[in-house]
């Protein structure tokens, strides 16, 4: 009978165990020691998935804390702003000049969606001249620079989350064939030497201790990232 199937879903902890699991029976068996051989290069397959979902991770982190520190760098230079003009039109929130930046009050502004706010901002650094603007014009500029890469950075996360779920389907797919591959070993080794057919089942496990997976390691990214 041949090795159960491995499945993506699995996490990568299950791929090891059984790993472990044949290697030790395989070196415990005189019969069939000289065969482990054929596993030496499964846990480097179970690495390389590894490293491809800690790369996805990392990046979800990096971009997840640069946008949160953006996003809140952004919000404090917009409410310098608005603390600003808001004085120097004596406080009249009608006029021209204060409506031409800011259509509501400013503490509703900052909760847009941040790519929204990004956009806003951006018109104000291109298209409008004023002298409060001017005095916060480096922070608006440097904070709305870094938020749009954040977002950038955050949409990016897409790819590497689709790479680590390809590496996963890759092991699963990999590590099933070579298991495959020592189980008909084993079965030629079992009828050369009467081993008995049930010989071979041996050195797979039947009772996986876990199945659970890393949602974050396995799952794709979602077509459309959250913002702030």
């Amino acid at each position: 009978m041949a090795p159960r199937k491995l499945l993506p879903t699995m996490s990568l902890e299950v791929f090891e165990d059984e790993i472990l699991f044949t290697r030790a029976a395989v070196k415990a068996d005189p019969d069939a020691a000289d065969l482990l051989s054929l596993t030496d290069a499964w846990m480097g397959m179970v690495e390389s998935a590894r490293a491809a979902a800690f790369r996805a991770r990392e990046g979800v982190a990096d971009a997840d804390g640069a946008r949160s520190v953006a996003n809140h760098r952004l919000d404090a230079a917009c409410e310098k702003f608005g603390d600003g003009l808001l004085l120097a039109v004596g406080k009249d929130r009608a006029s021209a000049r204060w409506t031409r930046f800011f259509d509501r009050a400013v503490s509703r502004f900052i909760r847009m969606p941040l790519a929204a706010q990004v956009n806003r901002v951006k018109g104000w650094l291109t298209g409008a001249a004023d002298a409060e603007l001017d005095k916060n014009r480096t922070d608006l500029g440097m904070w709305t620079e870094k938020a749009a890469g954040a977002l950038v950075a955050t949409a990016g996360t897409a790819t590497a989350r689709g790479d680590a779920w390809i590496a996963r389907d890759s092991l699963a797919e990999g590590l099933t064939a070579a298991r495959d591959g020592l189980a008909e070993a084993l079965a030629s080794r079992a009828r050369e030497r009467n081993m008995g057919r049930d010989w071979p089942s041996v050195f797979f496990r039947t009772t996986p201790r876990r199945e659970t997976v890393e949602e974050l390691e396995t799952a794709p990214a979602p077509a459309t990232p959250a913002t702030p």
